[in-house]
């Protein structure tokens, strides 16, 4: 499955890119995605983000409208790249890293430029966590409305029993039985 196939917005700048792909060497082609330019290799259809352009692009993602999207896939392994080199610091090797907690989306960090190189797989792994947060979001907003309404409630009463034992401090004990008060 392609990129441009699973993520309608992209737009080719140029045919040819100054980037070479950090695994598999080839020029990547600059796109449009919104308000960020991403680098994407047309062999491998990994995806190279600047510093800070992957949380761009992330919010981007959170405004497509999923349903109208199907990102059906099973990440499929990829051979191993022993060294993937940074496109825009040659000398610098990629680090690898994962994307968020407990995602098990798979990145790779240049140190020096903090540019994240992310394989088609995780790619599409990161949109399907996009899908699902917008799936499940209307239903977490009702839930913390709830438990805020019900912290609320739980306050009020609080206060209520303050203000009652306030009240039997101030009261003596006698006028209970008696009908006084």
């Amino acid at each position: 499955m392609s990129t441009n196939q699973v993520i309608p917005q992209l737009k080719p700048l140029r045919k040819k890119g100054k980037l070479l792909c950090p695994d598999c060497q080839e020029r990547m082609l600059p796109f449009l995605c919104g308000e960020v330019v991403i680098d994407k290799c047309a062999s491998c259809d990994g995806i190279w983000f600047d510093d800070l352009e992957l949380g761009h692009f992330k919010r981007s993602l959170d405004e497509i409208d999923w349903s109208l999207i199907d990102v059906d896939h099973k990440p499929e392994p990829q051979p191993e790249h022993a060294i993937s080199v940074c496109p825009r610091c040659p000398n610098e090797v990629l680090s690898k890293d994962v994307y968020g907690y407990n995602t098990k989306v798979e990145i790779k960090r240049c140190t020096n430029c903090e540019g994240i190189w992310i394989e088609i797989h995780y790619l599409l792994s990161l949109m399907e966590l996009s899908k699902l947060g917008q799936q499940i979001a209307p239903g977490i907003r009702v839930m913390a409305e709830y438990v805020e309404e019900s912290q609320n409630h739980t306050k009020r009463w609080g206060l209520i029993g303050k203000i009652g034992a306030l009240l039997r401090k101030r009261v003596p004990w006698y006028w209970h039985f008696f009908g006084g008060w």
